[in-house]
């Protein structure tokens, strides 16, 4: 299932992370919770992507809160 989500993401070879909207995102596996140092995917700019979430603000968010989650994501060279 996926949710919405604020995501800031920040890059392997980059020190800081930039924010990339209000986009879509799906955990992975597919119906697993979100939770910290899970992995997503997402779409930007047309391409699919995926990374592990780093942070969620509000700590306590969870699925069916009217207001989406900020997620810090960072990808792994290669991904």
């Amino acid at each position: 299932m996926a949710n919405w989500a604020r995501v800031y993401l920040q890059r392997a070879q980059e020190k800081s992370a930039s924010d990339i909207g209000k986009i879509e995102i799906e955990r992975l596996p597919p119906g697993s919770p979100l939770r910290l140092h899970c992995q997503v995917k997402f779409m930007h700019h047309g391409q699919v992507e995926t990374g592990h979430v780093d942070g969620i603000v509000p700590e306590n968010w969870k699925a069916g809160h009217r207001t989406p989650p900020m997620l810090y994501v960072v990808q792994s060279p290669g991904e």
